[in-house]
């Protein structure tokens, strides 16, 4: 799998929550988002994406935590997969 390519995959995907508002994001607490794409590269990717809190001493803010992999069971990536995440305060 090429990571280069996975994490500007799994970038495109979280950038689409990122554009949520928080009162948005607060919905969809909980949820798991999953998504298959295909890379430049013919690759096919399972993408994973949850929305939780992520509280902090100041504030109540959202955690997008998102993951790639290739989908192959026997693939180091199905166990150990490229993640991201970004936190979006009210």
């Amino acid at each position: 799998m090429n990571e280069e390519e996975s994490r500007e995959l799994l970038s495109n995907e979280l950038s689409g929550f990122e554009a949520h508002n928080h009162s948005e994001l607060q919905k969809r607490i909980g949820e798991i988002y999953t998504n298959e794409v295909t890379g430049k590269s013919g690759q096919k990717h399972q993408i994973e994406i949850e929305v939780r809190w992520e509280q902090t001493a100041a504030q109540e803010a959202i955690r997008i935590v998102g993951s790639i992999s290739d989908g192959r069971l026997l693939s180091l990536k199905s166990y150990i997969p490229t993640t991201m995440s970004l936190i979006k305060s009210p």
